[in-house]
C-alpha cells in the first residue's frame, strides 16, 4: 500500500522540478515508490563504469562526468538495463563503491531511475543533489525523491 500524502508530495516535486510542468500518472509514481524505495537508506554496492572526469560519449567530446557514475549489479531498471547510480561525496575516480542510498532521481522522459549513493557519513539536500547532477540531468526531465 502507498501513502497518498507522499504520492501528492511527489506530484508537487515533479511539477516544481520539470521545466514544462508535466505531471506523471499515479501508476508511475507508485512504480517508483515500490520498485526502488527498497534501496533508500540502505547500504548498496555499485560498479563504476563512468568514473569522475571521464568522457565516454564520442559524439559529444565536451561532455564529461562530474561525478562517479555506475550501476547496481544484478538489478533491472525501467530502461531494461541495470539500475544506474550517481556517487556523491567522492572526489577521485573509483572502480566500485559501497555506500548509503539517500535519494532516487526519476527520469520522466526515459521512465528510468538513478540512485544517489553517498559515503555513510554524508547527506545532501534535494537542492544539492539537483545541483551536483545537473551536468547530466539537464538533458532530461527528472525529479529527486528523498524521504
Amino acid at each position: 500500500m502507498y501513502n497518498k500524502g507522499k504520492l501528492k508530495k511527489i506530484s508537487l516535486i515533479c511539477d516544481l522540478y520539470t521545466k514544462n510542468k508535466t505531471t506523471i500518472n499515479e501508476n508511475k509514481y507508485i512504480e517508483l515508490i515500490n520498485s526502488n524505495k527498497e534501496y533508500l537508506n540502505q547500504k548498496v554496492y555499485a560498479i563504476i563504469d563512468r568514473p569522475i572526469e571521464s568522457k565516454p560519449i564520442k559524439e559529444h567530446p565536451e561532455f564529461k562526468y562530474e561525478l562517479n557514475y555506475g550501476y547496481i549489479p544484478n538489478t533491472l531498471s525501467g530502461d531494461g538495463e541495470e539500475l544506474d547510480c550517481y556517487i556523491l561525496g567522492v572526489k577521485d575516480p573509483i572502480q566500485d563503491f559501497t555506500g548509503k542510498c539517500i535519494a532516487i532521481i526519476h527520469r520522466i522522459n526515459e521512465d528510468d531511475d538513478k540512485l544517489i549513493l553517498v559515503p555513510n557519513d554524508k547527506d545532501y539536500s534535494i537542492k544539492e543533489i539537483e545541483e551536483l547532477t545537473y551536468f547530466s540531468e539537464k538533458h532530461h526531465k527528472s525529479f529527486v525523491y528523498k524521504e
